[in-house]
């Protein structure tokens, strides 16, 4: 191994966790946050102690759309699922990262009445992540590189957190809208992100060389947080397992990855195995 940058170990999945324990998605799994807090705590206590170092809050669609219609608001179920982490954590070391996805209102092309509204709404999504102490902020699976330079735009005129945007691609870099996450990568660093890198997407199996790319072309620190493949149509399952994980993704670690972690289908299980991938990185070393 040649990776000389120290790895900060992310946590895995939240909402395939979730689904596997019953609920649903008919309903925002976010609102788990405010009427079930001690299940959400639980799952970060998990990633916790399988050695995750940053926290993601259960608020990927904890923004004024997806929320329409509940009784809780933005500002109360981002403060809620801080509070859940911080909960979880006690008094380790460990830092609370606000996880926002994309609205999809920009999806279609960057009008600018539906600029306004994104801007809006993303600035609410990073001032509430601020007023409930998170230590960060992370636009996660975005699709549409004119949505995620928003968003990016809107938390840094708002807020001083750090902030971090990661995009979700196929093996050849390109996001379900027609971005390119590593040209992403690029806008995002030019309008101020803190780290940038790719999330969900395929399993480590097979992204490698997307990876590789937007590793070559930022000189931000490198986020990396994929699926454990794509998942079975029929059953839902996700086919690689923890040690196949893991294994899958010891080649990535000389691409300079500075986070790591994993997205749909990973389990603390994962976690653990990726915990020991990088302790014999660094023994290498």
């Amino acid at each position: 191994m040649t990776h000389m940058v120290p790895i900060t170990l992310l946590d895995g999945a939240m909402g395939t966790l979730l689904l596997r324990q019953g609920f649903s998605v008919q309903t925002p799994l976010e609102l788990l946050c405010v009427t079930e807090p001690g299940r959400i705590t639980a799952i970060h206590r998990a990633y916790l102690e399988a050695g995750s170092r940053i926290l993601y809050t259960n608020t990927l669609g904890a923004n004024r759309l997806r929320l329409r219609g509940s009784d809780s608001d933005v500002r109360r179920v981002i403060g809620a699922a801080v509070g859940c982490a911080r909960a979880a954590a006690g008094e380790a070391e460990v830092q609370t990262a606000v996880s926002s996805g994309p609205c999809g209102l920009l999806s279609h092309g960057a009008d600018r009445a539906l600029l306004a509204e994104c801007r809006t709404l993303y600035r609410e999504v990073a001032l509430a992540a601020e007023a409930a102490g998170a230590d960060l902020l992370v636009f996660e699976t975005m699709v549409d590189e004119a949505e995620a330079l928003c968003a990016l735009r809107a938390a840094k005129s708002s807020v001083s957190l750090p902030v971090f945007v990661t995009a979700t691609c196929d093996e050849k870099g390109r996001t379900p809208c027609g971005s390119d996450a590593a040209s992403m990568a690029e806008a995002a660093e030019k309008a101020g992100a803190d780290g940038v890198g790719i999330n969900c997407s395929c399993g480590p199996d097979r992204m490698f060389f997307a990876v590789k790319e937007l590793s070559q072309r930022t000189a931000l620190p490198l986020i990396l947080k994929l699926s454990a493949g794509l998942p079975d149509r029929r059953t839902g399952e996700y086919p690689l397992a923890a040690e196949a994980y893991a294994a899958a993704l010891a080649p990535y670690l000389d691409l300079g990855i500075s986070y790591l972690g994993g997205c749909c289908g990973t389990t603390p299980d994962h976690i653990r195995k990726l915990a020991s991938l990088c302790k014999q990185a660094a023994v290498k070393e």
